[in-house]
C-alpha cells in the first residue's frame, strides 16, 4: 500500500517494456506450458526438481498466475510465456508471492526484478494492501527490502527497520554450524525478545 516506483524500478520497468503480463485463475492456466517453463529455471537454478500441479490443485479460488510474454520481436500481439508468478490470495486484503520461474531466455532483462513490480502493480489495481515475498533469510533476500513499504516479521511485531533485516540477513549467511544457532538464540533473547 506504502510503495512508490524509485529510480531504480523506473530504469528495471524502461528494460523490461517488450513484456506484456496477463492474469489467470489457476483453473485458466495451461500446465503443460507452466512445466516447460519451470522445468527450464530449476535447471538453470540446479534445484531439486518439484511438480506444480499438486500446488495448483487445492483451493484453486484462491490461486492465480502472472504470465509474463516477450513482444521483443516487434510485432506486438502475444507471444510464447516465458515466465510466470504464481500467487495466492491470504485474506481479504493480502496476497502471498509463492512462487516465481522463467525460462532464461533473455537473462539480461533481469525479470526477477521486474516481476516484483508487477506482482506489487497487480495488488495495488486489486486493491490489496499488503503482498507477502516469502521468508528473509541469508544475503539473496536482502533485495526484498528495496522496495518503499517494506516491512518484516521480528518474531513479535511487523517492522519496517531496514538496516535491521539487512543485518539479520548477512548474519544468516555467517552461520556455518548448529552452535552458532545457539550464540544468536542468546544473543536475540537478551536484546530483541525481553
Amino acid at each position: 500500500k506504502k510503495f512508490e516506483d524509485s529510480k531504480s524500478a523506473k530504469k528495471t520497468r524502461k528494460k523490461c517494456n517488450n513484456i506484456e503480463i496477463k492474469a489467470y485463475k489457476a483453473e485458466e492456466v495451461n500446465l503443460d506450458v507452466l512445466t516447460n517453463i519451470f522445468d527450464k529455471y530449476i535447471e538453470y537454478k540446479n534445484f531439486k526438481p518439484w511438480s506444480l500441479a499438486p500446488l495448483i490443485k487445492l483451493e484453486k479460488e484462491r490461486k492465480f498466475f502472472l504470465v509474463y510474454h516477450s513482444t521483443s520481436s516487434g510485432k506486438g500481439g502475444w507471444h510464447t510465456p516465458i515466465a510466470f508468478t504464481y500467487m495466492r490470495d491470504v485474506g481479504s486484503n493480502s496476497v502471498f508471492s509463492t512462487q516465481f520461474a522463467w525460462d532464461y531466455s533473455e537473462p539480461k532483462l533481469y525479470l526477477g526484478k521486474y516481476a516484483n513490480l508487477a506482482e506489487i502493480d497487480y495488488c495495488i489495481k486489486n486493491n490489496k494492501d499488503y503482498m507477502y515475498m516469502g521468508m528473509g533469510y541469508e544475503n539473496c533476500c536482502i533485495y526484498k527490502s528495496d522496495y518503499k513499504g517494506f516491512e518484516f516479521w521480528t518474531g513479535q511485531d511487523w517492522s519496517d527497520d531496514v538496516d535491521h533485516y539487512k543485518f539479520l540477513c548477512e548474519r544468516d549467511s555467517k552461520i556455518t554450524k548448529t552452535s552458532d544457532l545457539d550464540k544468536i538464540k542468546r544473543y536475540d533473547d537478551k536484546n530483541y525478545f525481553k
